[in-house]
């Protein structure tokens, strides 16, 4: 109930609303040996890109295991961005959009690739093998990297921790 009155009290619909799980990691000790994940919610009202229309001061702590909210903060209401300016995709641009000539691309591999997926994770591509996994929240991570050295041979551990690999369209 709290939420949907937060939720009425900045004028947004139901129906324009989309909550995602944006944020990883440990919130303290408190959720310790929980599954818990916390929320922002965006309006989508009149756009695509509700990315560009977060609903500010407003966030969820849920327990994923027994399905219940362990914590609002509601900070009030704060102005959320309007829709307008906020469309990306081409086909839908009003104005005239300036864009050099993007010739077509061909790629061959007439020997066959050059690369090879194991256990269907794990890349080996010339002096490096990784393992890469797509993630919902993160993106395309990348972990396990190790690289030979062309010169002397030897393993190089390129990255102890997860790279995430954020792809951006233009």
């Amino acid at each position: 109930m709290e939420f949907n009155r937060s939720i009425e009290a900045r004028g947004i619909p139901f129906s324009g609303l989309i909550c995602i799980t944006p944020f990883a990691g440990w919130y303290g000790p408190d959720e310790e040996g929980r599954r818990v994940i916390k929320i922002q919610c965006f309006s989508k009202q009149d756009t695509v890109n509700f990315y560009m229309r977060p609903i500010e001061g407003l966030y969820l702590t849920v327990d994923m295991d027994k399905l219940e909210i362990i914590k609002i903060v509601d900070n009030g209401p704060v102005p959320v961005p309007k829709s307008t300016g906020t469309e990306y995709r081409y086909g839908f641009l009003n104005e005239t959009v300036y864009m050099d000539r993007v010739n077509p691309m061909s790629m061959e591999q007439p020997d066959g690739p050059s690369f090879q997926v194991e256990d269907g994770y794990l890349v080996k591509w010339a002096n490096w093998k990784f393992h890469i996994k797509p993630d919902q929240r993160a993106g395309m991570i990348i972990s396990q990297a190790t690289v030979r050295d062309s010169k002397t041979g030897k393993l190089i551990i390129s990255q102890t921790s997860p790279l995430n690999l954020v792809i951006v369209r233009n």
